[in-house]
């Protein structure tokens, strides 16, 4: 199994932009830092996301559609 973070900076490395999709933005914006650390210059940020809370998963949707107009999963 990966290590927490791997695939992500394995995508920003390569130029991708990463959103992180968190429930504790707090612990997010720690392995942002981490993962820049790793990849300085990495397109990465956190939104926060409870997935146990559809009002979470909308706003996190609006969020993420205003931000990025095109998204490859």
């Amino acid at each position: 199994m990966p290590s927490t973070g791997c695939i992500a900076n394995a995508l920003a490395a390569r130029g991708a932009s990463v959103v992180l999709a968190v429930r504790d933005v707090g612990k997010g914006r720690e392995a942002v830092a981490r993962l820049t650390g790793i990849t300085p210059g990495a397109d990465i940020t956190v939104q926060q996301l409870d997935l146990s809370s559809l009002d979470s998963v909308r706003a996190h949707a609006d969020e993420l559609r205003a931000a990025h107009p095109g998204i490859d999963l």
